[in-house]
């Protein structure tokens, strides 16, 4: 049974790690389940209560925080409220109509043609997408740093047992 979940748990983190980059998957999640088959597996001694508490809230964080860092980076890079709502509109758009690679392509072409929109300024525009390019890719970064650290974790903890 133990090598059961075993298997699952890494089957479960290698998702994770691919969902850390494919916005189709929640990525950081599921890597984060891994913790839970550590907890089932080995109890406290294991897997402490307090570390699944700590690690499920920065899971936590990171989900609210992926959503917030491109808009931000948008905003940042100078972009209107027009190009800020052009690239939330963008992602849900491009979520929707061409996942997964969809939501990244949706925010650039929704900030750069939301900044047109409003000031039919070819440079503001492309300044607009380039920022939210940069917020995406360091959205990303994070989510894989985070996936790749838990994985990690989970499979010297799993090797322990063996």
């Amino acid at each position: 049974m133990n090598l059961f979940l075993m298997v699952l748990g890494i089957i479960a983190g290698i998702i994770g790690i691919i969902g850390s980059v494919l916005p189709a998957l929640p990525g950081p999640l599921l890597t984060y389940s891994t913790l839970f088959i550590l907890y089932y597996i080995g109890g406290e001694n294991l897997m402490p209560s307090y570390n699944l508490i700590y690690i499920g809230v920065i899971a936590g964080l990171l989900v609210i925080i992926s959503n917030l860092i491109p808009v931000a980076a948008t905003k940042i890079s100078g972009a209107s409220k027009s190009g800020v709502y052009g690239s939330i509109i963008g992602s849900i758009v491009g979520l929707i109509m061409f996942p997964p690679l969809g939501v990244f392509l949706g925010a650039v072409i929704g900030a750069t043609l939301g900044e047109y929109y409003a000031f039919s300024d070819v440079k503001r525009s492309i300044s607009a997408g380039v920022g939210s390019t940069l917020g995406t890719i360091a959205v990303l970064f994070i989510q894989f740093i985070f996936s790749i650290s838990v994985f990690v974790y989970f499979l010297i903890k799993a090797l322990s047992l063996l």
